[in-house]
């Protein structure tokens, strides 16, 4: 059917094949639709508009529209399908483009723009909002989805690049972070939060007190690595610091400070705390093991260490004082070095300890009055102020030391040397006297007497062992004496000289006086600690003895040349 002017019909066309209206169309037919196969124009197959389409009330499409110029409704409608806009006219306001709304748009599921996306008011977006390109969003966005971010590609708002921010950030409960932050203005974060990248604040604002400054901190802050400050640092509580703390300018700590790395210091540029200027303490320093200075050192208050103090340089205490606390020096009480070492000083909680080599030498009290002081121990001095002279205490008693009497016994007590270190010459040994010594009373040696000059006696007694029933080999202990008596001789014998001295170029002699019955016996070979020596009897005769008559029978041991040489003689008296 082909009309070139108004078509007007009243109840029902039925056109077989293509038609062509030119002019106008009215269905005057006013029945309302309700579906694709209801209402006053009723189309099997598509409907293609190149014009405008004006609805007055409602329009509702099950499958997709594709609108080529415009499309006006008038009333709410409802598009099922996929709702495409060919026109390519861009946007550039509120008023202008391809798809004009008038009030405002809902939209249930995601929204997907393809270059920019411009909002002079704000933006309630429920589920998705994706943008191709720059978007300028002048009001306020609300993103009304609740889904949870844990990680850079989950949650209500998910940016694929980065977020540039002009404003303060405030963010209900956490902060997670991978990369840098850079913060322009403001950042506040309800609850915990982890930047594992660098952070970055850009405000300058400077901070006078805890409320004020670029980043301020409501509670606690704690740092694992390094912190490092440009100016400098006041805190008016305690500071806790893991790893390390740089400051580059006057820092102001009112609270106690905690440096929890237990990194050892082994020189001024190691350690948990490094300062590379001068430290100065008004207060008590307390060092737990030791301390190593290689400058000078000037302490005004009081230092404590618990190990070892090392200084290198030199060292200058503050001045004493007479109140409590008031000595500049105080040294706990212990337990000496087993091996004294140079250098050392000690105090056992009596005295006090100095090792100048090898030998710790102890550094003795002195009292300055007229009667001997109390509680004395070995060692101390007293200066008898009464007599003018200088005692030394020793044993339970004081000597004193001046005039010609160089050691003088106090109380008549009784002067012991417990040194045991052996005499080889006039200058060793444990007692030493570099001029004469004066004995009124008897002299008693354990060992042996050496005398390297002349020797006066007024008389001499030698000790006399006996020996009984000699038979077989019998010993002579030189340490007993070197006069031997036997009697009721039961055979001849050995002599065996123990305890001989071995020093070469000696000389020392044995005798034994043998008391014979009607048999006489003889010691017819001799033996020195042991060991037989061949006896060189005078006139080169081996004596026999004489009954019932006393021999007399001498030794001469000779040491030369590490061996032994032994002469014999012999007499018979009665």
């Amino acid at each position: 059917m082909s009309v070139s002017g108004s078509a007007n019909i009243g109840t029902g066309l039925s056109v077989q094949s293509a038609s062509t209206l030119v002019g106008q169309v009215s269905i005057l037919s006013n029945t309302n639709s309700n579906s694709s196969t209801s209402g006053a124009l009723i189309v099997a197959g598509g409907v293609g508009i190149s014009g405008n389409v004006n609805i007055g009330t409602g329009l509702s499409v099950a499958g997709n529209v594709n609108i080529g110029t415009g499309l006006s409704v008038q009333s709410a409608s409802t598009l099922v399908g996929q709702v495409s806009i060919l026109s390519n006219t861009n946007s550039t306001s509120s008023t202008s483009g391809a798809l004009l709304v008038t009030g405002g748009i809902g939209v249930a599921g995601n929204v997907n723009i393809g270059t920019g996306l411009s909002v002079s008011g704000n933006v309630n977006i429920g589920t998705g909002l994706s943008v191709q390109s720059a978007s300028t969003l002048v009001g306020q966005v609300s993103i009304l989805n609740s889904t949870n971010s844990t990680s850079s590609t989950s949650g209500a708002l998910i940016v694929a690049g980065g977020i540039g921010v002009a404003g303060n950030v405030n963010i209900g409960t956490g902060l997670s972070v991978s990369g840098n932050v850079n913060v322009g203005t403001g950042l506040s974060v309800q609850s915990a939060s982890t930047l594992v990248g660098q952070v970055s604040i850009l405000n300058s604002t400077n901070s006078t007190s805890s409320t004020t400054g670029a980043l301020r901190v409501t509670g606690g802050i704690g740092v694992a690595g390094n912190v490092n400050i440009g100016t400098g640092l006041s805190v008016s509580g305690n500071v806790n610091i893991g790893t390390g703390l740089s400051v580059q300018s006057t820092s102001t700590l009112v609270g106690s400070v905690s440096i929890l790395s237990n990194t050892n210091s082994t020189s001024s540029t190691t350690g948990a705390l490094q300062v590379v200027g001068g430290f100065g303490v008004s207060g008590n320093i307390n060092v737990g093991t030791g301390l190593s200075v290689s400058g000078n050192t000037l302490i005004s208050g009081f230092l404590n260490v618990g190990t070892g103090l090392s200084v290198a340089g030199s060292a200058t205490f503050k001045s004493g004082s007479a109140s409590a606390g008031g000595a500049p020096i105080y040294l706990n009480s212990g337990t000496n070095l087993t091996s004294p070492e140079t250098g050392a000083l000690e105090f056992d909680g009596s005295y006090l300890y100095f090792t100048p080599s090898s030998v710790r030498k102890q550094i003795s009290n002195i009292a300055l009055s007229g009667t001997a002081p109390t509680g004395a121990s070995a060692g101390d001095f007293w200066w008898d102020a009464e007599n003018g002279v200088l005692k030394i205490y020793y044993d339970s008693y004081w000597v004193e030391a001046s005039g010609t009497d160089a050691y003088t016994a106090v109380s008549n007590q009784i002067l012991s040397i417990t040194d045991n270190t052996q005499s080889t010459s006039s200058t060793t040994g444990a007692l030493k006297i570099t001029g004469g010594i004066g004995v009124s009373g008897n002299l008693n040696i354990g060992s042996g007497l050496g005398v390297s000059g002349l020797t006066t006696l007024t008389y001499t007694s030698e000790i006399l062992n006996t020996k009984t029933s000699a038979t077989g080999t019998i010993a002579h202990d030189l340490t007993t004496g070197s006069i031997f008596y036997h009697s009721s001789i039961s055979n001849n014998f050995t002599a065996n000289i123990t305890n001989v001295p071995v020093t070469n170029d000696r000389a020392i002699g044995v005798t034994l006086v043998l008391s014979q019955g009607g048999t006489p016996y003889m010691a017819t070979a001799l033996q020195i600690d042991g060991s037989a020596q061949t006896i060189k009897w005078v006139n080169n005769v081996t004596p026999s003895g004489a009954a019932n008559k006393v021999d007399i029978v001498g030794f001469s041991l000779i040491r030369t040349g590490s061996a032994w040489t032994v002469l014999g003689q012999y007499s018979t008296y009665g």
